[in-house]
C-alpha cells in the first residue's frame, strides 16, 4: 500500500513510518523543516520519498500540480 504520512519527523510519526516500512508499505513522509526521521529506538528511517510542506497551509503550501501528484498517487493518508 502507498501511504502518505504527515508529521513523519516527529516522535510518533517517525515510529509510525518505521513500522509501516517494516510491514512492506511504501511511505511518502511529509516533514516541515527537519528532514531527519527516526524510529523510537534511535535508528534512522528511510521512507521512499520525503517532502517538505506545511499542514496548516492550503495544499500543504504546494502548487496544485504538486498537491495532485502526491495525493492522487497514494492509497491512504495518515495524519
Amino acid at each position: 500500500m502507498k501511504i502518505f504520512l504527515t508529521g513523519a519527523a516527529g516522535l510518533i510519526g517517525g515510529e509510525v513510518a518505521a513500522r509501516l516500512l517494516k510491514a512492506g508499505h511504501s511511505v511518502t513522509a511529509l516533514v516541515h523543516k527537519n528532514r531527519d526521521i527516526g524510529a523510537n529506538d534511535g535508528s534512522a528511517v528511510a521512507p521512499d520519498e520525503v517532502v517538505a510542506g506545511d499542514v496548516s497551509a492550503p495544499l500543504f503550501g504546494w502548487d496544485q500540480a504538486e498537491f495532485e501528484r502526491l495525493t492522487a498517487s497514494h492509497d491512504l493518508l495518515i495524519h
